[in-house]
């Protein structure tokens, strides 16, 4: 059996459709569920019975999904963030135990510690966003492009700041382009496999642009948050495209393939 992905919202959802189409009132509780619902705020709006159907449309859409996707949206919310962070981890654990920064190159700990930082910070609102309850409003557009300017520019200042170490380049007998290519391809797919992840745990499914372009913006800041554990190399021209370039890239490629589909 397939469970509401909110309870206790869905349960109120309904006693204060249910209230309203008898006419009666709202207790207090109720009344302060129903100013913060969209669900309800459009069923006060709608003629009488319509908030019911609306309610009973929302959970027969979730009820159709099948499979562990449906398994994965079912969850509470907080778990849905608990599976989405025990993603990074294991993607960092991975990193840190198969193959390390420090294994190519002394470490710049203050720097190595304020880019994870910052990066983890993001990804931490980003996912809050983007893994949103059902009942709550999609992220604004505006919300989802400010998420993605600063996941993007993160890396890119990142990029430009001083080394704080030793300068790494390139291992020896790997060419500048070969490393490039390599970061960048180990960063896509890192983030390509968040940014399902992510969607499989959204409710709406990407339904909104907003929502998608925090998911592909989250997917980035993944990738850049295992390679700043792995490369070694200090390059600002690697750094630039490697790094920040697939960020950037997997938010190109998901808004071009993936395009959110209203639900």
């Amino acid at each position: 059996m397939i469970r509401s992905p909110s309870v206790e919202p869905s349960d109120t959802c309904l006693e204060v459709s249910e209230i309203r189409s008898r006419g009666g009132a709202l207790s207090e509780a109720a009344r302060a569920h129903a100013e913060t619902c969209p669900i309800c705020r459009a069923g006060a709006e709608a003629p009488s019975g319509e908030g019911l159907d609306l309610f009973d449309g929302v959970l027969a859409e979730v009820q159709a999904e099948r499979g562990l996707t449906a398994t994965l949206r079912s969850l509470p919310t907080g778990l849905r963030l608990g599976v989405a962070a025990l993603f990074v981890v294991l993607a960092a654990g991975v990193v840190i135990v198969a193959a390390p920064r420090w294994h190519h190159a002394e470490v710049p700990v203050a720097r190595v510690a304020l880019v994870v930082s910052v990066l983890l910070s993001l990804l931490a609102v980003a996912l809050r966003l983007a893994l949103r309850p059902l009942q709550a409003p999609a992220p604004a557009p505006s919300v989802g492009m400010l998420g993605f300017l600063l996941g993007a520019l993160a890396p890119v200042v990142f990029a430009l700041l001083p080394v704080g170490g030793p300068a790494v380049s390139e291992p020896p007998g790997v060419s500048p382009g070969r490393a490039i290519a390599w970061c960048f391809g180990a960063g896509a797919i890192v983030g390509g496999l968040a940014v399902a992840l992510l969607r499989a745990l959204d409710r709406g499914a990407h339904g909104s642009s907003g929502a998608a372009l925090l998911a592909a913006t989250a997917g980035g800041l993944v990738a850049n948050t295992v390679l700043e554990l792995h490369c070694a190399i200090t390059d600002r021209t690697h750094l630039l495209l490697a790094h920040a370039g697939v960020a950037l890239a997997i938010v190109l490629v998901y808004g071009i393939l993936f395009r959110p589909r209203p639900r």
